[in-house]
């Protein structure tokens, strides 16, 4: 599970049901966000498509489904659903077809093939198979304009953030300090990725030796899959580094809300790939300072109230982080707030999802 499927379950969940009706149509299984989307409220479809060669008669079921379910609009959300949604969506059924982009690099090594050549290549059907095509970054909008979508069906819509969901809490702060024996005092540095070659823990490990060669009393809480110490790739990582002690490596946690508000500071340092981070936004709305690399749209998300680093450069990652090490209470506070506050001013859900239902009103009354 990633951001963007994250970000579509809360657009979900965040939609007024007094107005709104969704349906959610899965390519291929429920996943983990399943229950909750059905929590929600919304109906819940899976088209049972394994592979390319169920292809057609996913766009068959799909056809059916928004004819039974009587929609308005369709939003595609990645490649292999944007391509189904317009086919169906739009070439079958006449139903006004928007598309979502959510990656701003593609790396052949961890990308599928087939992925990879789709993405390249649907550019130039966009006026077949879609009205509008909304990218959650302007890193994003600008790498697929490159491969001939066509830029005057583009916008750019961020992520949202639930300002009441993610907000300081300093019981948060105490209970995980108790979890790991830390005393209340410690300073913790959170991260939130998977184990995986985009989030680039050799350089986050590098950087932590760094800081702790100057801040030894620091701790970092890695949180995510693959994250644990029975990885022993990344278990050796740490041990290289000589940080075991101060390295607490938590695995996937289902309560990422309580973990956000405990974090004195926050750090994403992912190699490529990043469009509009969640987890960099959601620790700003818990009031925490954060620094990440130039990877997509972070810079843009974080605005000045944190840090940004170069991406593979462990020294300048470490140097961004102990210059807010180095801030005073009083000014770590004050940062945290700017952060809240820009998440509140530019990035709130409510705003967000109006401007997803403005591109549905417009391409539903063309």
């Amino acid at each position: 599970m990633g951001g963007a499927e994250m970000m579509l379950a809360r657009m979900v969940e965040n939609l007024d049901p007094t107005r709104y009706r969704n349906v959610v149509i899965s390519l291929r299984g429920e996943g983990t966000l399943g229950p909750r989307i059905r929590a929600s409220g919304a109906a819940l479809y899976d088209l049972g498509m394994s592979g390319m060669g169920q292809a057609v008669s996913a766009v068959r079921r799909l056809k059916a489904i928004l004819r039974d379910e009587q929609v308005d609009v369709v939003q595609g959300w990645m490649y292999h659903g944007n391509v189904i949604a317009g086919i169906a969506g739009k070439r079958m059924s006449g139903l006004p077809v928007a598309w979502g982009l959510h990656a701003s690099f593609l790396d052949p090594k961890q990308v599928p093939f087939v992925t990879t050549l789709l993405a390249r290549r649907i550019g130039p059907l966009v006026p077949f198979l879609a009205d509008h095509v909304i990218s959650c970054s302007e890193a994003a909008r600008q790498l697929h304009a490159g491969w001939g979508y066509p830029k005057d069906r583009m916008s750019v819509i961020p992520n949202g953030f639930d300002l009441t969901a993610f907000q300081p809490d300093p019981a948060a702060r105490r209970a995980l300090r108790l979890e790991l024996e830390l005393p209340e005092d410690a300073v913790v540095v959170g991260h939130v990725g998977r184990y995986h070659p985009q989030k680039d823990y050799e350089t986050l490990m590098r950087a932590v030796a760094r800081v702790r060669a100057s801040r030894p009393d620091t701790h970092f809480v890695f949180i995510g899959k693959g994250v644990e110490w029975e990885n022993s790739e990344l278990a050796n990582r740490v041990t290289a580094c000589g940080e075991r002690d101060n390295v607490h490596l938590l695995g996937p946690r289902s309560d990422i809300q309580m973990l956000h508000p405990a974090w004195d500071f926050f750090w994403l340092g992912s190699a490529f790939g990043e469009a509009f981070p969640l987890v960099v936004g959601e620790a700003m709305a818990c009031e925490v300072p954060c620094v990440a690399t130039d990877v997509g749209d972070s810079a843009e998300l974080i605005g000045d109230t944190g840090k940004i680093a170069p991406p593979q450069d462990p020294g300048a990652l470490a140097e961004a982080l102990l210059a807010l090490l180095g801030e005073s209470a009083s000014e770590r506070a004050q940062r945290g707030r700017a952060a809240r506050a820009r998440i509140a001013e530019n990035y709130a859900m409510s705003a967000i999802l109006e401007r997803y239902l403005d591109v549905y009103q417009r391409i539903m009354a063309a």
